[in-house]
């Protein structure tokens, strides 16, 4: 019956304001003295309002943000919301909380600015509740590999008892970031909780498993666990939410809509794939889920940039999400981001590389007084990946010289091997690396007396400055340059056996995957 009425409150939107969902969003960056101050709760907090403004059917006069508050200010917001919602119940209306806290915690409170809640206090108020169906997340402890512990050391873990055989009261669900004995994590990339992150995505329609644009508390719950293990699953502690309800209908219960949602747009998709919505900058992760033919993400109104990702390729499109609208991501949005960019972002789901044949002239310097620099070409192979770029190369050059006695036609063949590291804006990339390698060089003279033919070799290393720009997504036309030193060596008209030269190279790759 609650879910029901619940239910006609959020797909209804005219539907009478006795029915009413109220939130206590809580972010505390601020833990105790000892305990490192953290970067991302309040921001988790201020993302949760914007959803459940725009989606789950709060109004901003029902919804409670606070940012650092210590334990008496929660207290007292429990306590006039509280107050409200009895007003409500004694004329007889149905209502639903929302209470969210990011921040730090350990096994018995919240750590909030300096004060102590404990749990079994937050957790008595909520259930004692005048709602008729109560909400509880709680997002706390985080630390792993690709995260950072929320404080200076580590804390016996936020815990909740959710198992089985725990009972909860009537109308009533409690979600945790992770299992009792784990903690919780964040990540750089996301900019905030992981758990938060993919809670906040499945509410905005990754989660709509049903298609209906109406997200449930099941769906939503299932959604962030699932993603949440698959993301933790590369840390030293994989990370399992827990979720424990008792409220009549279930976990059926609607928490967002996706269609006619204030101040939204949507992204309706219209390729099959993974998805990854960026903001305007590519700076942060809004959104990152898989989905059908059909799919919609709800969005808040901007700009953002829309990545599709499949095993081999990666297609990408700038966007504008308008109120109301629905824009379509398909193949004649989208533009497939060239191979070797795709591999530096590591953006494909499953190859992790991009392979390439290479060819182009290259150019150095004279190595000995009264000889011409050295030009011809090379071929070789090269490699892509997101840690670098790595190319190896078979090189051959020509130079002549003469003088009053003898001409000379100076011949070098090298290999050489170049490792460096490119940065992407737009179709173009740039950055620097270090080429080093070897060559034979003969030198073969013609004058009146007899001068056999002699050789030599010699080593070489230059730090190397690379540009380049991507002409199709399988070719990119690059030039580089440095100056390389060399070690031949001694002879009576070389003795000096370290010289230094410009270097400078044109060329073309041709990505074959």
């Amino acid at each position: 019956m609650i879910a029901a009425l619940l239910a006609s409150a959020l797909l209804s939107p005219e539907a009478d304001a006795a029915e009413r969902r109220y939130a206590i969003v809580v972010g505390n960056n601020r833990g105790d003295a000892s305990e490192q101050a953290l970067q991302y709760a309040t921001a988790d907090a201020s993302r949760v309002v914007g959803v459940l403004q725009s989606l789950a059917g709060v109004s901003p006069a029902d919804t409670t943000l606070l940012h650092n508050p210590d334990a008496d200010q929660v207290r007292e917001t429990i306590a006039r919301i509280e107050r409200r919602i009895g007003a409500d119940a004694a004329e007889g209306d149905q209502s639903l909380l929302f209470i969210y806290y990011s921040g730090h915690a350990d096994a018995d409170s919240l750590h909030l600015s300096g004060t102590r809640l404990p749990l079994s206090e937050l957790k008595d108020a909520v259930e004692d509740g005048a709602a008729d169906a109560r909400l509880l997340i709680i997002d706390a402890c985080r630390a792993g590999a690709i995260t950072r512990l929320k404080g200076a050391s580590p804390v016996a873990p936020f815990e909740i008892n959710l198992s089985d055989e725990a009972t909860v009261s009537e109308g009533m669900a409690i979600i945790t970031a992770a299992a009792p004995g784990e903690d919780a994590q964040e990540s750089e990339k996301l900019q905030g909780g992981v758990f938060t992150h993919h809670l906040l995505t499945g509410l905005q329609g990754a989660a709509d498993a049903s298609g209906d644009h109406v997200v449930s508390l099941d769906e939503a719950f299932e959604y962030a666990r699932d993603r949440t293990i698959l993301m933790t699953s590369q840390a030293p502690v994989v990370q399992h939410p827990k979720y424990k309800y008792d409220i009549n209908g279930g976990g059926d219960l609607p928490l967002t809509r996706l269609d006619g949602a204030r101040r939204t747009g949507q992204l309706l998709i219209g390729l099959e794939g993974e998805y990854i919505v960026f903001d305007a900058k590519s700076t942060r992760v809004v959104a990152e889920f898989e989905s059908s033919i059909g799919g919609i993400q709800a969005l808040p109104v901007g700009r953002y940039v829309v990545r599709r990702r499949t095993p081999a390729r990666v297609y990408e499109a700038e966007v504008r999400v308008e109120e109301g609208q629905a824009t379509r991501i398909d193949g004649g949005l989208l533009t497939q981001i060239p191979y070797g960019q795709t591999a530096r972002r590591g953006g494909a789901s499953a190859r992790r590389v991009a392979l390439a044949v290479t060819a182009g002239a290259a150019g150095t310097g004279a190595l000995r007084e009264g000889m011409s620099d050295s030009l011809g070409g090379f071929a070789g192979l090269r490699l892509d990946s997101a840690a670098l770029t790595a190319d190896i190369r078979v090189r051959y050059t020509a130079a002549s010289g003469e003088n009053d006695y003898l001409s000379v036609r100076q011949e070098a063949y090298a290999i050489d091997a170049t490792a460096y590291r490119l940065w992407d804006a737009g179709r173009f990339a740039g950055g620097a690396g270090l080429r080093v390698g070897g060559e034979r060089i003969t030198q073969a003279f013609d004058s009146p007396g007899l001068a056999p033919d002699r050789y030599t070799y010699a080593l070489h290393a230059s730090p190397v400055v690379r540009g380049e720009v991507s002409v199709t997504t399988r070719v990119s036309l690059g030039v580089e340059g440095g100056l390389s030193a060399y070690v031949l060596p001694y002879s009576d008209d070389n003795p000096s056996p370290l010289t230094a030269v410009p270097y400078a190279a044109v060329d073309l790759s041709v990505f074959a995957f």
